[in-house]
């Protein structure tokens, strides 16, 4: 079984209206198969310690199955053969709850009942699934040097141009973390028909210069 979301990787919400896999039979060196819709899946919300079941979040004792096993949709990919297929299983966008942990599993059965598992107490202890996180929210940045409104000559002008940036949503929400700053740079009035700094020249075109961050 192949799936995604992908262990430990950050998501936002609109990536996470649909998680998928496949699954393939094997029986040995020759394959086996399945029945119709053999796939289910299980989520489980680690942040706030509930659980997936009829399309709402539920607390542990609240729940009617334990632990809540959804059915996927499934597709084979040769019905004659019935060995392997794909599966989804939707969960709408308004769902997921960016800076929150959560883990999913995913179990399949073939037709001599063979199958992958998961106990009530491996889903309710957050044991062996498939661990990832929801971070929809944009960060947010600042120029800092040279300061806003500032007037400045070629000697007085900053040899860095510098601010900050900070992540969303705040600790202890999870959040993946800035990866990259990018700074577009113009001056006014044009000169010689450039306005813009282009890696390290003034330019025509509109450019992003990519920074670092510390």
């Amino acid at each position: 079984t192949t799936i995604k979301p992908e262990a430990n990787k950050y998501y936002q919400k609109t990536n996470l209206v649909t998680i998928s896999g496949t699954s393939v039979d094997l029986a040995g060196s020759n394959p086996g198969k399945f029945n119709n819709n053999p796939a289910r899946v299980c989520i489980k919300n680690i942040s706030t310690s509930r659980y997936w079941e009829n399309n709402t979040w539920k607390l542990w004792a609240d729940l009617s199955n334990q632990p809540p096993w959804q059915a996927a949709t499934w597709t084979f990919y040769d019905v004659a053969v019935a060995t392997a297929g794909y599966w989804n299983y939707q969960v709408a966008e308004s769902s997921w709850t960016s800076g929150q942990q959560y883990m999913f599993w995913a179990g399949v059965q073939d037709q001599a009942t063979n199958k992958i598992d998961y106990t009530a107490s491996e889903v309710q202890n957050s044991q062996n699934g498939i661990t990832f996180y929801c971070d929809s929210d944009a960060p947010v940045s600042d120029v800092q040097n040279p300061p806003n409104n500032s007037f400045i000559n070629n000697v007085s002008a900053p040899a860095t141009i510098s601010g900050k940036c900070d992540e969303k949503p705040g600790s202890p929400a999870y959040n993946s973390v800035n990866k990259l700053i990018q700074v577009k740079i113009k001056r006014e009035p044009a000169l010689d028909g450039t306005s813009w700094w282009v890696t390290g020249v003034w330019g025509s075109a509109e450019t992003w210069n990519d920074g670092t961050v510390y």
